[in-house]
């Protein structure tokens, strides 16, 4: 059998579904639907994907984290930093503070993706570090 193609508006589409009996017209409906279902879901995927990868990309550097985690250990075991480290370290933490931020964004999109508590998303990701318990 030959296959035509035709282009319909959405008006014209409309129009031919609502002279469907009602038994197509069920069956049309469950059909638009599941195509609805799958492209939700495959969006849905695409979204979930970009933003974990996103999340994981936003922190320093493994170099740069522990040069941030030394100079804190230093300032607090010898009490002061020269005046190099301390620019060092406030240019490293403020670095590391808007990438937690750009993280705790993410974090807050997955929970409105997966509908769930920021927490309970914080807890499944490794990220929850007992805050509050």
């Amino acid at each position: 059998m030959p296959t035509i193609q035709v282009t319909l508006s959405p008006e014209e589409l409309v129009q031919i579904v609502d002279q469907m009996p009602a038994d197509e017209l069920a069956d049309f409906t469950a059909r638009v639907l599941a195509v609805q279902a799958r492209r939700t879901v495959a969006a849905l995927a695409a979204t979930e994907d970009k933003t974990l990868r996103a999340l994981y990309a936003a922190q320093l550097p493994p170099e740069q984290q522990a040069r941030l985690r030394s100079l804190g250990q230093k300032l607090e075991v010898e009490d002061a930093l020269s005046a190099n480290e301390q620019q060092e370290l406030q240019a490293l933490s403020e670095q590391a503070e808007q990438l937690n931020a750009e993280r705790m964004k993410k974090v807050t999109e997955l929970a409105a993706l997966w509908g769930k508590p920021l927490p309970a998303v914080m807890h499944q990701l490794g990220l929850w570090r007992g805050y509050g318990e």
